[in-house]
């Protein structure tokens, strides 16, 4: 199950998110104290959102992963996609885990007029997991270090 926290929620879990954002980050990114601050900050002012990824069990509940989405507007053709910053899995989950927490992203998406579902990644694993749940890759980016 996924569940998109609220805001005030966010602080009792910002240490995983910190860490499944520290270690899922795309590789173009420079993630320090100030980056992490931001992140936190764009969190907690919902303009980026913190999703929990979670199984009931007897115990409770079992984290199993985290995701870090935000809208982007294209300055120039204004055609908004909801980003996928990060993803990071503490445990392996079920594909019915995966394809709900798809759905959800998805409604969400679909909820803010956004037109695709975006994320980076460079796990050949992860990748192909992705495409197995209808996820196209559409193409490579190159980037020239200034």
């Amino acid at each position: 199950m996924i569940i998109r926290l609220e805001p005030e929620q966010i602080s009792a879990f910002w240490d995983i998110f910190k860490f499944g954002i520290a270690n899922s980050a795309r590789t173009d990114l420079i993630l320090n104290g100030d980056s992490l601050n931001n992140t936190l900050k764009n969190l907690l002012s919902g303009q980026s959102q913190a999703w929990l990824v979670f199984e009931d069990t007897k115990e409770g509940r079992d984290v199993l992963g985290i995701v870090v989405s935000y809208i982007s507007i294209d300055s120039v053709s204004e055609t908004r996609n909801l980003i996928i910053y990060a993803l990071y899995g503490f445990k392996p989950a079920d594909d019915s885990i995966w394809l709900d927490g798809i759905e959800k992203l998805r409604l969400f998406a679909e909820a803010n007029r956004c037109q695709n579902l975006i994320g980076y990644t460079t796990s050949e694993l992860l990748q192909s997991k992705l495409e197995k749940f209808n996820f196209k890759t559409t193409f490579q980016v190159v980037a020239f270090p200034v």
